[in-house]
């Protein structure tokens, strides 16, 4: 029968906080560039509709292209950076459950990362086939 406990989880969770904080600053670093891209559009916009009247207009449709066009870049980057922090987490947290070794800090992320390639020759057929 399988043995769950959720204080092993919880516990296996904290050892790997180096990929929850990756995550993180992932998650950041595209708000982030959200952020910008909308800035950047509407500054965009606003300075080719300077001219008219109606200046506000320009910086709104500005800023939605911007968006529209940080979205669409950034979904798929979004999604391919995230699937391998997850495929390195999962290792790692394998490799806890096995009782092999882990390093801390981030060497974890390095070793887990280098055992991932080794594993999968082209992290993108990976992603590919999830």
């Amino acid at each position: 029968m399988w043995d769950f406990s959720m204080f092993t989880a919880f516990r296996a969770m904290l050892r790997t906080w180096p990929f929850i904080v990756l995550r993180m600053a992932v998650y950041f670093g595209i708000a982030l560039l959200y952020i910008v891209s909308t800035g950047a559009g509407s500054s965009v916009g606003y300075l080719i509709t300077s001219a008219s009247d109606d200046v506000a207009m320009g910086a709104a449709y500005g800023a939605f292209a911007g968006f529209a066009g940080a979205s669409g870049l950034l979904y798929w980057a979004r999604e391919y950076v995230l699937y391998l922090v997850k495929a390195g987490h999962l290792s790692a947290l394998v490799n806890i459950y096995d009782g092999e070794p882990v390093l801390d800090g981030r060497e974890m992320v390095v070793q887990a990362t280098a055992e991932v390639k080794k594993r999968f020759t082209e992290s993108s057929v990976l992603f590919g086939l999830d």
